[in-house]
């Protein structure tokens, strides 16, 4: 009797004491925990640059680039400008370039319209352009690629540079101007195409403010002169892997 009384007490704690309930996990918790999973199994990965291994790799390499160029902003005359560039390449961002240019002046035929229509105007230039060099330092921030007409993957980059050089430009006679070299600096855009690894088309915008022998009061005058061009580049030499890329 005293067995079954026992029996029964027993189960009447069992019956009156409710099983333990695990707590469900909260979304905050469960997305903290899935974050520490993600760094665990994917943080050194993730901590590479989006672009790590370039199909067309610059860094450690030297670019001629041979390029030809036009002026079209003197109203007088127009410049066109075959020339050449040689940049070492620091990194695929950073690049050190030299060049330099041959002017050619073209008339555009507009000073012998104004003397022709008023025999009181005599127009004449103050000095030509005959060459200009620079050294700049570019920038690429921007590597990416595009599908041609739906066939084929081109590659490409986008890059800023800043400029200084001079400008050697004969001056007027007849206006008493001796011309001479002047000095300049520019901003400039463009874009680099890669056709393979050895051959790319650059595109180029330069917006330049030069220094130029002035007349009378004015020992010296600004000019602007705009200059785009389109070169095609040779890479030389063996590309440098960047630290920390994959093998």
């Amino acid at each position: 009797m005293r067995t079954m009384q026992m029996l029964a007490a027993t189960l009447l704690l069992v019956v009156a004491v409710p099983p333990a309930v695990a707590k469900a996990p909260t979304d905050e918790q469960m997305g903290d925990q899935l974050e520490r999973d993600l760094e665990r199994r994917w943080g050194r990965t993730r901590a590479v640059q989006v672009v790590v291994d370039r199909l067309y790799p610059k860094a450690g390499k030297l670019e001629l680039d041979l390029f030809f160029g036009v002026l079209p902003n003197d109203a007088f005359m127009l410049y066109l400008t075959p020339g050449l560039r040689l940049a070492y390449h620091l990194s695929e961002r950073w690049s050190l370039e030299l060049g330099g240019a041959y002017s050619l002046g073209v008339d555009t035929g507009l000073r012998k319209q104004l003397e022709q229509d008023d025999a009181l105007i005599q127009a004449r230039l103050r000095d030509r352009v005959m060459a200009r060099f620079g050294v700049a330092v570019l920038v690429s921030p921007i590597y990416g690629k595009f599908a041609w007409v739906n066939k084929k993957i081109a590659h490409f980059d986008m890059y800023f540079l800043l400029e200084a050089g001079g400008v050697y430009a004969k001056g007027e006679e007849s206006l008493g101007l001796d011309g001479g070299v002047w000095p300049e600096v520019g901003l400039g855009l463009g874009f680099r195409f890669f056709l393979s690894r050895v051959v790319s088309l650059r595109v180029e915008l330069r917006q330049r403010l030069a220094i130029r022998e002035g007349l009378g009061d004015d020992a010296i005058r600004l000019a602007f002169p705009t200059e785009i061009s389109l070169g095609l580049a040779l890479l030389l030499g063996k590309s440098r892997r960047p630290k920390g890329s994959p093998r």
